[in-house]
This record gives C-alpha cells, structure tokens and sequence, in this order.
C-alpha cells in the first residue's frame, strides 16, 4: 500500500509485479492518472490489473482512466458496511476468475 504516486512507484520498483492494483485517481503527489501511464509503460508491469477505485463519478475521468489502460473503474461507496463487500468481490474477480497470459 502507498500513499503517494512517488512512493508507489518505489514499491514496484523494489517489490516486483503484484497480482492487483487498487489505484485511487486522487493519489497524492502526481496523480493517479499518471502513475497509471508509468505503469503501462513499464514492460513488465504491462499485464498487472489495475482497478481504479475512486470517489469521482465524472465520466472524463473515466474515459482517461480506460484510455490509459485502466481494466476497471469502480466508484467508492460511502458507507464502510459497502466498502467491505466491494473489495472481496474485486479481489475475487481478478484473483480467481479473471486469467492473464503468462
């Protein structure tokens, strides 16, 4: 987990390739949507999902997102009780029902 674009990007780089990223478009630092261009521009970074998870509704930011190379975009809800449940469907979908190539 990372709080900022700079420190995510130190992670990856030290860390190796995850399975998943939740990306909140509102990353402190440079933003989400840039971090998400660094992340696709790296080669062996390429294939990781990437979920954004956010609290922004407007539709420019989506189109950026799935331009950049975004898999999903999920609006964060409000209530925690929501929250929860949100996430272990996510994870479940990408970690046991969607397939990468290898």
């Amino acid at each position: 987990m990372a709080d900022s674009v700079e420190k995510a990007i130190h992670q990856l780089e030290n860390n190796g390739s995850p399975s998943l990223i939740l990306l909140d478009l509102k990353l402190p630092g440079k933003g989400g949507l840039l971090f998400l261009d660094w992340l696709r521009s790296q080669p062996e970074l390429r294939f990781v999902p990437v979920v954004i998870l956010t609290s922004s509704t407007d539709r420019r930011d989506m189109i950026a997102a799935y331009e950049r190379g975004a898999n999903s975009y999920t609006v964060k809800p409000v209530s925690l009780d929501d929250f929860v449940p949100m996430i272990q469907a996510i994870v479940h979908y990408w970690s046991k029902l969607n397939r990468l190539p290898a």
